[in-house]
This record gives C-alpha cells, structure tokens and sequence, in this order.
C-alpha cells in the first residue's frame, strides 16, 4: 500500500516549511501556501530518496512524503490520487540552490521528487493512500528549452513572454533568457512570441 507519511507547508511569509497533519488543495494548489505556478502546485517525494541521501523530511523542500512507490518511474501526464484529490504529475524537480547546502545538485537530479498539478478541490492528510489512475495527460519536457517548444507548438498565435513564462511554469528571472533561448530555435518559435527589443527598457518586460 501506498500512503502519505509527511506533509509540509512554506506559507507565503516564511522561509521554512511547516510540518502538518493535512491541508487543503484547489486547483491553484495548496491553500495558505505560497502561491505556486500552475505545473508546480504540489512536490511529491518518497522516503526512499530521504534515506539514500541521509536527508531530513523537509530538506528538499517536499509538500508530501510518500511511502511504497518509485514515483520518479512514473510518467509524466500520469494521474495519481491522494485521498480524494487527483494530481496530474508534470515533471520531476529540478535541482537548484535552495538545496545546494544539503546535497550533491548533480547527483539528485530526477530524485528530487516529482511536481505535480492539482486537478480538483479536496483535503490530503497523513495516512491517506495513493493510487495510480487509469488516466493519463500529455507529457510535459523536463528542460526549460525542450517546455518552450511543447508549448508553443500549441500556439496559433503569439503570446507575450510573461504568458510563455507563466503556462510553462518559470519564474519571471526567465523573461530575459527567453529571447536568447528561442534564437537557438526554429525560427518559427521566435515568431510566436512577442517580446521587447534590446533597445528597450527591461522594465518593460515586466
């Protein structure tokens, strides 16, 4: 059987994660926690990956320990259940300097744990048992490049940085990468996306 062992939290304020014994979901994710982007709502983890590298429940930064499946096996678009919440797990984790002080960045990458998306409104709690649906969505690209192609290749027309950075879950620090990234492309992508010359202020990428 497959079960919840640990939940945890980071509120919008705080700089560490709250142990709990349940929180509520939506489709914007974890409610009371910091707002997250949409394919990164919710991080699953398995205490088999705390154990091989003699972590701390929490060090990785995980919403959710789970006990009795190789969840990083699993692939991505796969649908999963937790208690009655469904999630749609996107892609794994990738390392970054939030845990750069607890463990080896090149050798915990794809074990970080797998990032997921809410589907449905409900409550996950401790003990709770995870199953695998018969369920299944298309794959999301673990790399940034790789994600930029998978989404614009489902574009009709061009959409701004912000919207491009938002819908494949990055940060706004990309805003300026995106346009040196999408010159390596098929000349097509750069099409597809509206961005402010380099003889523009940065401010108006914001």
């Amino acid at each position: 059987m497959i079960t919840v062992q640990k939940l945890f939290l980071k509120e919008p304020l705080a700089s560490t994660l709250r142990e709990v014994d349940s929180f509520e979901v939506t489709k914007k994710g974890i409610v009371g926690a910091k707002v997250a982007l949409p394919q990164r709502h919710i991080l699953i983890l398995t205490t088999e990956i705390i154990e091989r590298f003699d972590l701390e429940p929490g060090d990785l930064k995980e919403n959710i320990i789970i006990d009795g499946l190789d969840i990083h096996a699993l692939s991505s678009g796969t649908v999963i259940q937790i208690g009655e919440v469904q999630i749609r797990l996107t892609y794994h984790c990738e390392p970054c300097k939030q845990i750069k002080d607890v463990v080896d960045l090149k050798k915990i990458e794809h074990q970080r744990g797998y990032l997921g998306m809410v589907l449905n409104k409900g409550e996950i709690q401790i003990g709770d048992t995870l199953t695998v649906l018969d369920i299944t969505y298309d794959s999301i690209p673990y790399t940034i490049k790789d994600r930029i192609i998978w989404y614009l290749d489902q574009q009709e027309n061009p959409v701004s940085i912000k919207k491009l950075a938002y819908e494949i879950s990055v940060s706004p620090s990309y805003y300026r990468a995106i346009p040196n990234m999408l010159k390596k492309m098929d000349p097509k992508y750069m099409d597809l996306v509206d961005y402010p010359s380099k003889n523009k202020q940065p401010s108006l990428f914001d």
